[in-house]
């Protein structure tokens, strides 16, 4: 006969059940986790949404934790008309509002990313009160780390995290060279750079951690550069510019469930900050550089399963 469950609560109030068929259900978890992250994988989205979807405790040492779900980046105000006037532009020539506008459509999408993304994530409890982990959103793969003070069944957490960012075209390219400059290619840019991010938040969780709220605050910063296509003559180069991004989100998170799974729902609202600029270069004695600021609100929702091991 198999030997009963025993369960033990370690000191951040996380119910541990000891039982002979772990084994078994950790393969039964790590399927269902599969399935799940095949089925997020298919999403083709790469939108800049990166969701917290942490309850404020941290894991204890040597616990770990997977999850998969889905997460969007909606513009509010008129963000998203933005960025389609920019598509409908055509080769933009060298009037200077048109440039404008163009740039402007440019860096708010790739900055915002309004569109929807996988994500996917890990992270392990590390002892005293601290916790590592990794997520990933199609656009970005972040690196994180975070501490908690637990006091009961309420803790407050302070994160730092580091991410890489590529964007990637969504749109066809054309062959549009009607008009030297600029064209609305350049509002589906390919761009690479980096990001770096602090998070914090405060919440409560039931014993057991049936139910778990959160609430919070995050600020981070990204910088991109790439190539805007950019036709001279009858051939299409690739202007450098570079974007900086700053932006401040506040958030509401739950999870409800109880090991080893949760479902656990987030919602942020943020405001961004967005410049850059772009060198032209129209001749071998001609270059302009062209500064543009921009600016929007977004709120992006989020929902996971979560699986504990």
């Amino acid at each position: 006969m198999l030997p009963s469950p025993t369960a033990t609560t370690d000191p951040t109030g996380r119910n541990r059940v000891a039982s002979a068929g772990r084994p078994w259900r950790s393969r039964t978890l790590a399927t269902t986790l599969a399935v799940v992250v095949a089925s997020v994988a298919a999403l083709s989205g790469c939108g800049a949404a990166l969701p917290v979807l942490q309850p404020a405790s941290v894991l204890p040492a040597g616990q770990v934790e997977a999850g998969a779900g889905v997460t969007g980046q909606f513009a509010l105000g008129k963000v998203d008309e933005e960025i389609a006037a920019g598509r409908e532009l055509g080769a933009v020539g060298s009037a200077p509002d048109r440039q404008d506008e163009l740039l402007a459509a440019s860096f708010l999408n790739a900055s915002l990313a309004p569109r929807l993304s996988p994500w996917v994530a890990a992270a392990v409890g590390l002892g005293g009160g601290n916790e590592g982990g990794l997520q990933y959103t199609g656009r970005s793969l972040r690196v994180g780390f975070r501490h908690a003070w637990q006091w009961d069944a309420v803790a407050l957490s302070l994160g730092a995290g580091a991410a890489s960012v590529v964007t990637r075209r969504d749109q066809p390219e054309t062959d549009d060279t009607s008009a030297d400059g600029l064209t609305s290619d350049g509002v589906d840019w390919y761009a690479r750079g980096f990001g770096a991010d602090l998070p914090i938040t405060v919440g409560w969780q039931s014993r057991g951690r049936i139910v778990a709220v959160w609430a919070g605050a995050r600020v981070g910063f990204e910088s991109l550069d790439g190539g805007l296509p950019f036709v001279l003559g009858t051939t299409v180069e690739d202007a450098p510019a570079e974007v900086r991004h700053w932006f401040g989100s506040g958030l509401l998170g739950a999870s409800i469930g109880g090991p080893p799974l949760w479902v656990r729902v987030e919602l942020d609202a943020t405001y961004h900050d967005v410049d850059g600029e772009a060198v032209l270069d129209w001749s071998d004695a001609e270059q302009q550089s062209l500064n543009v600021r921009a600016t929007g609100l977004t709120i992006s929702p989020a929902a996971a399963i979560i699986v504990e091991f």
